[in-house]
């Protein structure tokens, strides 16, 4: 708007297009507007093309020319564009008959569909006849892959994990979404990952040193964000493992000693989930998790390895039943004989006749 004056002597033609670049090198952008100025400012002869520095250290590009020949200017633009920086990333706004509201009408449009570079980052050139702006869905849903990326993580399976989230931008670029959506989208999966920690009582600032809510903002491209999605899951199911591996540690600590100390009494889940304060669904799950072995069939196996000692301290086997909390002498030697083959006194006879052998 400012120069618009001064660059009249240039917009000598009947249409005007607005394009924006990026380089890598942004410092250097004043540099490359000298540079693209000199060898590009009058074309070919058929239209002229105006640089400038903008805020954020991108070029803002206005390429005058008449509309039969519109075709021709942009690949000669791109040709010797690219030429001169071949790292550059160009957008390409709309066409418009000349005017000074049409510079800007033609630069806004530049500017929105520059929002694509994060969906579309591989690509140096894009126009808006490669985004289709209008043309963009504004809402969308992934809920199911979200659910799949949550079961994903707390089955800590990072194979399946990896293919969901190399799936998003696929779905993204081909799913013609708005870039407002797919950011939203992000959004919703970084605080997907967030509720995870906090259920798992995981501190954030350990694990990353950062918020990841606010780091994930900065990320300039979905290929830049992919990468460190997978980055942060493989080093959140990693202190996932481990805390889990602290927990089961812990829990069959408690559980041993729990069983240990009250072995010849009768040890219902009940008891056990009383003095764990655990809900009895829980302990039932986790039991065979930490143990190796369902409730009941390691209990029993714990209290036949007891009455063995019993046995071999000479103990009748109506003491022992009584002793081990069996309800009636005929059930424990039911349950003795399943276990074994034998009943307590045929164990007990062949075991000793096995010591007098010895």
């Amino acid at each position: 708007d400012q120069a618009y004056e001064q660059a009249a002597e240039y917009l000598q033609y009947d249409s005007v297009s607005t394009a924006v670049l990026y380089h890598p090198d942004l410092n250097g952008a004043s540099d490359l507007v000298f540079r693209l100025q000199e060898e590009l400012l009058n074309g070919n002869g058929s239209y002229h093309s105006l640089f400038t520095t903008m805020e954020k250290g991108e070029v803002a590009v206005i390429l005058s020319f008449d509309a039969a020949n519109m075709q021709l200017v942009y690949q000669d633009f791109q040709k010797r564009l690219f030429a001169v920086a071949e790292h550059c990333h160009l957008i390409l706004g709309k066409a418009f008959e000349l005017s000074k509201e049409n510079i800007r009408n033609s630069y806004l449009n530049a500017a929105e569909i520059a929002r694509y570079r994060f969906i579309y980052s591989d690509r140096l050139l894009l126009t808006d006849a490669d985004v289709e702006i209008e043309k963009r869905k504004g809402s969308g849903s992934h809920l199911r892959l979200f659910e799949a990326i949550e079961r994903d993580i707390l089955s800590e399976n990072f194979q399946d994990f990896q293919y969901h989230i190399e799936a998003l931008p696929v779905s993204f670029q081909e799913g013609n979404y708005t870039v407002d959506y797919c950011m939203s989208t992000l959004r919703d999966l970084v605080s997907l990952l967030y509720q995870i920690m906090n259920q798992r009582q995981l501190d954030m600032w350990i694990i990353f040193g950062y918020d990841v809510r606010e780091y994930y903002k900065q990320i300039e491209s979905l290929e830049e964000f992919k990468i460190w999605m997978l980055d942060l899951c493989s080093i959140l199911l990693e202190n996932m493992r481990q805390k889990k591996q602290n927990v089961d540690t812990d829990l069959q600590a408690k559980l041993t000693a729990l069983i240990d100390e009250n072995l010849e009494n009768e040890i219902s889940l009940d008891f056990l989930c009383d003095r764990l304060d655990m809900r009895p669904d829980a302990l039932s799950r986790q039991f065979k998790q930490v143990m190796g072995k369902g409730y009941t069939e390691y209990i029993k196996e714990k209290k036949m390895a007891r009455v063995l000692e019993l046995l071999a301290e000479d103990y009748s086997v109506k003491d022992i039943a009584g002793r081990m909390g069996y309800h009636s002498p005929q059930y424990f030697i039911k349950v003795f004989k399943e276990i074994y083959g034998l009943t307590p006194y045929q164990y007990k006879k062949q075991k000793l006749g096995k010591e007098e052998e010895a």
